[in-house]
């Protein structure tokens, strides 16, 4: 399904970027209060969230890019 809705944003002329975590869970940036789910965060959430941040910034500012 992700790929299909991949293809479909680029198809429309979206810059879409998708990449998968291998063994993160599927929501590793939900918030819950149990060990499991901070130790993953730290684990991939912190390093993703950067990267998030500058593919967004890289599309809604691309002139400072």
């Amino acid at each position: 399904m992700v790929q299909t809705y991949l293809n479909a944003l680029v198809a429309a002329g979206q810059r879409a970027e998708y990449i998968q975590v291998g063994g993160a869970g599927h929501a590793f940036f939900d918030w819950k209060p149990n060990e499991r789910t901070k130790e993953t965060f730290r684990q991939y959430g912190l390093y993703f969230a950067a990267q998030m941040n500058l593919f967004y910034d890289s599309v809604f500012y691309p002139e400072t890019f």
